[in-house]
């Protein structure tokens, strides 16, 4: 996963310790990794890219 910070700043603890994260930060997670986020004062906003899956699918429920 990519994790692109484009406002505010905060936190992100992971296997490799504690990060600081500010505005334009770009940060790669390997598939399955362990992290957590925590927003500053001010909020933190991020935009994330995942690997593509298979589509949803919507579909009746049966009784």
């Amino acid at each position: 996963m990519l994790l692109l910070v484009v406002a505010g700043e905060g936190t992100v603890t992971g296997a490799d310790g504690i990060g600081h994260l500010s505005e334009g930060a770009l940060l790669w997670l390997p598939r399955g990794s362990r992290r957590s986020l925590e927003a500053g004062d001010d909020g933190l906003s991020y935009l994330t890219v995942h690997q593509r899956r298979p589509g949803l699918q919507i579909r009746s429920h049966q009784a």
